[in-house]
């Protein structure tokens, strides 16, 4: 490839944040979000991960972003905050920048951290059975899984 042009649109908010879950809900919850995700817009993005409580012990979480009309993003997360029963739900209108800030919180200046990701194209049974797996069985309490 020797040129590409990229067209951009200005996003001025976003709804976007956390929903946590309890572990034993996981499968269920990747189930339904498979089915919630076939049949959603394009402006719905939602990543998912395995992440720490404070006890150490895995939980699932959901990071949905709207990047459409706020009006009818607001359905499309309370869908997404549905599917299953969320112990933290903070979602709320808000610029990118504030967006990536989410996760300051969560850092602590001078512990060294490794976050490993993945993409996946669906939440198969496969995949899911691997991730829970994965989840269950981490190296580390404080490990961080997003996919």
């Amino acid at each position: 490839m020797t040129s590409l042009r990229v067209r951009l649109h200005p996003v001025p908010r976003l709804l976007a944040g956390f929903l946590m879950y309890p572990w034993p809900e996981t499968v269920g919850i990747w189930e339904r979000l498979r089915e919630l995700l076939a049949d959603s817009s394009d402006e719905l993005t939602v990543q998912t991960g395995v992440l720490s409580g404070p006890e150490g012990a895995p939980m699932l979480l959901v990071s949905p972003c709207w990047s459409g009309d706020p009006a009818v993003g607001e359905q499309h997360i309370d869908d997404v905050r549905e599917l299953g029963n969320p112990v933290v739900s903070q979602v709320a209108a808000m610029t990118h920048g504030e967006m990536l800030r989410l996760w300051d919180a969560h850092v602590v200046t001078e512990n060294h951290y490794a976050l490993g990701t993945r993409s996946v194209a669906e939440f198969t049974p496969g995949v899911i059975a691997a991730l829970v797996h994965a989840g269950a069985h981490r190296t580390a309490p404080h490990r961080c899984r997003l996919c």
